[in-house]
């Protein structure tokens, strides 16, 4: 894992939601080797391309040229949690496995403020995103609301019975009246939470949810989500809504963070690349084997010509 990975910049020339389409093309700009691992898909902005490694970040310009490099004040490990750009403040905010989050200013990396989080065995491994206009941050034990402005933490959420979270995210939902959130935790629970309290809505035994909560159906209020079972063939993929599991489909061993357009969902897992078309339930639309096991970040990226 630690052997030399190049970052390539590739021009993709994807139109539609289509595995024929979806790989890279030959055309690549550049490429940059680095000794440390890289976990996380880079982030790309309107004017550079900012890296994460375990060594800290590091930003290119679209030419491939090194515009700036931020490093820990330690050396860091399996660092997962992805870049996120809150584009109000042009922040660049991040999660590592020491339980700090960074905020970096996009021009030059500088740090504009941090703060120390409760780190009991993993750190900060999930999706970080912007809701109502906070920051809302998947800590390990829960989630917290930061303001993206100062760092200061507005709000927080602590997995009951101790559980942890492992590279879980909180999705928001926002209707005319309310605002409230789903995560998943390390025993294979769904929460719901709201303004004023918690519920868990579902839990699928034996199994851990490693991914965010994904909005389905916004109208019929379904969500989908995937799940990593204890047992190498206990991993699926969900449908649910609040009031509980709806229907499931089989996955073998570690799954990847599941990406979702409309009704289509792209997985991967130990047997390939899956294409799903999810309404009530999951039909298996295509799928690409031996391409080994995926288990990192899948991304559908629409380009125009």
């Amino acid at each position: 894992m630690r052997a030399k990975i190049a970052i390539l910049v590739l021009i993709l020339l994807v139109q539609t939601l289509s595995f024929a389409n979806a790989g890279p093309t030959d055309d690549v700009s550049w490429s940059k080797d680095h000794n440390e691992m890289i976990s996380t898909s880079p982030l790309i902005l309107e004017d550079s391309i900012v890296v994460k490694t375990t060594d800290g970040l590091i930003a290119y310009s679209h030419s491939g040229v090194e515009q700036w490099k931020w490093n820990p004040s330690q050396t860091l490990l399996f660092e997962i949690s992805p870049l996120y750009h809150h584009e109000p403040t042009n922040l660049i905010v991040t999660g590592w496995t020491d339980g700090q989050v960074t905020a970096h200013r996009s021009e030059n990396g500088e740090l504009a403020w941090a703060i120390s989080t409760d780190s009991p065995m993993w750190g900060i491994t999930g999706r970080i995103h912007e809701s109502q206009g906070t920051i809302v941050i998947p800590v390990e034990t829960g989630l917290l609301w930061i303001n993206p402005n100062d760092g200061s933490i507005t709000r927080e959420f602590t997995f009951p019975d101790n559980v942890t979270g492992y590279r879980h995210g909180a999705t928001s939902i926002v209707t005319d009246d309310n605002v409230w959130y789903v995560v998943g935790d390390e025993i294979g629970r769904i929460h719901r939470i709201d303004v004023n309290e918690s519920t868990i809505i579902a839990q699928y035994n034996s199994s851990r949810i490693r991914d965010s909560i994904h909005v389905l159906d916004v109208q019929q209020g379904r969500y989908i989500v995937a799940s990593i079972g204890i047992e190498a063939n206990a991993s699926g993929l969900h449908i649910l809504d609040d009031s509980g599991p709806i229907s499931s489909v089989s996955l073998t061993g570690s799954v990847g963070t599941i990406s979702v357009q409309n009704s289509s969902v792209i997985v991967g897992d130990a047997n390939g690349l899956h294409l799903f078309e999810c309404e009530v339930n999951c039909s298996l639309m295509d799928h690409h084997e031996g391409l080994g096991s995926i288990t990192g970040e899948i991304g559908i990226h629409e380009v125009n010509g």
